[in-house]
């Protein structure tokens, strides 16, 4: 039987294969094959790292887990000392890399253990390779579900601090005090070396997959027992992001490791390995029919009537757009109405900000000039107009009218709404250099004429006090960038604050003196 480089190399070192690589796809695949120390050992443990550090994050936990496994653990292509590019570095080709891997090193009865982002991987892996060596798989920290819009915010945050700091490593500085309990020395050098060596380009295609994916529904064609694990000191991925994970996939177990985040290899490695060595034996186990069949059985019924009691309990979700033109969308759904008539628009601008109202509040807001009761005939008629567009071919009672208040039932938000909260959460931000990403990303958004088509003096005084924001904030990044000695930025800045700025001969004169020392 003629044998690979790398088995030839197994045998020669008796246990250990030499720190090398094996090429795939014409790339180079870190990779570190090692023996357990009980000679009875027949199975492998697949060790998948997360998304920016490298298979050095295992360290820990290693020794625990030869006392019962081989072990092998590579560099994802990407990470560490493996190559790729941006164009080769998908999930699919992720998941080929591993597939690849078991073939070339020969592995038998194997158990995948994948954290974070290569959550995505062995999902993969475990439903469209069903290779019949697959044994268990644990997912440890791996949030394969995850809420959509706030994993779209947490890719913006990140993408605009990193743009502006030019690499990963200030983000993995701020990062890894949030994924270890505690942070020592020791883990922020290991974690910090391997995100020095991920190009954010990568980092990004790769990310984008924690909430973009279709893991989720892929759950439930696993085959094979499943362990999910998550940090009790975790809050970017919170335990119960886990239980979340439970409705899509119920035959799964979930542990929660104490005294653990993120890296629970690194905060607990004995106790980590040790619940994943009795998930392995147990799966391995024989278990009663009649026990098995109950818990099947009592996890269906569970699950179908907590999803019919929520179905009964359905939030309607409404947002408004106003900054750059008008639409609302209820449900996702866009709702076109005669939002021109009867002060539509402006009413449910102001509820959208506010929640509710008093009806004497909106009388003095939108009839300033009439008188008490003809401004209450007013809003009586404009309200059931806007009722009326709201809830055309609806089952969702969102507008309430009761005797002293006005008020809109569910969940509502506003373009404009929002962008006042970002606004505020970067004044807060007390990191200069993520306070100027958060600030740039801002200024690049902001529509050129905001608020269109409302002219009442309560917009025209919110339209004011965000043009001031705006003009605050673009003063904030030129004197940032006059200090970086980056004057042609500087001047861009001073531009835009021009715009909403009643000093324009000064910031021109500013300006002027910037464009002298460009060279």
């Amino acid at each position: 039987m003629k044998l690979s480089m790398l088995e030839l190399l197994s045998i020669c070192f008796k246990g250990v294969v030499p720190i090398g690589y094996v090429k795939h796809d014409n790339v180079l695949i870190h990779c570190h094959f090692i023996e357990s120390e009980d000679p009875e050992a027949s199975e492998t443990l697949i060790l998948l790292h997360g998304l920016g550090p490298d298979m050095n994050s295992w360290n820990f936990i290693l020794p625990y887990f030869r006392k019962h496994y081989h072990v092998l653990l590579y560099d994802l292509r990407g990470f560490g000392k493996s190559q790729t590019n941006a164009e080769n570095v998908t999930l699919t080709k992720q998941a080929d890399d591993l597939a690849f891997l078991l073939s070339e090193f020969n592995i038998g009865d194997y158990h995948v253990i994948a954290q974070g982002f290569s959550g995505f991987i062995g999902v993969k892996h475990a439903t469209d390779y069903q290779n019949e060596n697959l044994q268990t798989l644990t997912l440890m920290t791996a949030p394969v579900y995850f809420p959509t819009q706030l994993g779209k915010k947490i890719i913006q945050e990140r993408k605009a601090f990193v743009d502006n700091a030019g690499s990963l490593y200030p983000l993995a500085k701020r990062l890894i005090d949030q994924i270890c309990y505690p942070l020592t020395e020791e883990k922020a050098s290991i974690l910090l070396d391997g995100y020095k060596q991920v190009a954010p380009d990568v980092y990004f295609q790769l990310f984008r997959n924690h909430f973009a994916g279709n893991a989720a529904a892929q759950l439930n064609r696993i085959n094979v027992p499943t362990l999910l694990l998550s940090g009790a000191e975790d809050y970017l991925y919170l335990p119960e992001l886990f239980g979340a994970t439970l409705q899509f996939y119920r035959n799964a177990r979930h542990y929660v490791v104490p005294d653990a985040a993120f890296m629970m290899q690194l905060d607990q490695p004995e106790l980590t390995a040790d619940w994943i060595h009795n998930f392995i034996q147990k799966s391995n186990g024989q278990t009663s029919p009649e026990r098995d069949q109950y818990r099947k059985t009592l996890a269906s019924e569970l699950y179908t009537e907590m999803h019919d009691l929520i179905s009964q309990h359905t939030t309607a979700h409404l947002h408004v757009n106003v900054m750059d033109g008008f639409s609302v969308y209820l449900n996702d759904e866009r709702i076109y109405g005669l939002w021109g008539k009867r002060k539509a628009k402006q009413l449910l601008v102001y509820l959208a900000l506010h929640q509710s109202a008093t009806r004497e509040e909106l009388c003095d807001l939108f009839w300033p000039d009439s008188g008490l009761q003809s401004a209450k005939n007013s809003l009586r008629v404009a309200l059931h107009h806007l009722k009326k567009a709201l809830e055309a071919g609806s089952n969702y009672g969102i507008l309430i009218t009761e005797k002293d208040m006005v008020f809109i039932r569910g969940e509502v938000s506003s373009d404009v709404g929002e962008l006042m909260e970002q606004i505020e959460n970067a004044h807060l931000n007390e990191n200069e250099a993520v306070k100027t990403a958060l600030y740039s990303q801002l200024l690049r958004n902001i529509p050129v004429n905001p608020l269109p088509g409302l002219y009442e003096e309560w917009f025209l005084e919110l339209r004011g006090d965000l043009e001031k924001e705006f003009g605050m904030m673009a003063l904030f990044l030129a004197d940032y960038y006059v200090n970086q000695n980056n004057y042609t930025e500087a001047r861009h800045y001073l531009k835009i604050a021009s715009r909403y700025s009643h000093d324009e001969e000064h910031l021109e004169e500013r300006s002027n003196k910037l464009r002298k020392r460009i060279k």
